[in-house]
């Protein structure tokens, strides 16, 4: 596994618009909802692929961002 992923951005809750390289400090999988800081907070965005090649990030390597993490899901607790 290298760490460079593609996520989307989510808009309601679901994937949206273009997919974004970015680094991982963590092992995700595809689908995996992860945390990202923007330039003015924090979001969340959809893992919609693993692996990418670094050839891919070849022109802009240098100023590529890392996820903070996954967001962890939360578990209904029916009492």
């Amino acid at each position: 596994m290298n760490n460079i992923i593609k996520v989307r951005f989510n808009k309601a809750g679901k994937p949206h618009g273009r997919e974004y390289s970015y680094l991982t400090p963590v092992e995700v999988s595809e689908g995996d909802i992860v945390e990202m800081q923007t330039r003015t907070s924090v979001s969340e965005g959809t893992v919609t692929q693993i692996n990418v090649p670094e050839s891919e990030i070849k022109k802009f390597k240098d100023v590529i961002r890392t996820i903070i993490g996954k967001v962890e899901e939360v578990e209904n607790e029916d009492d």
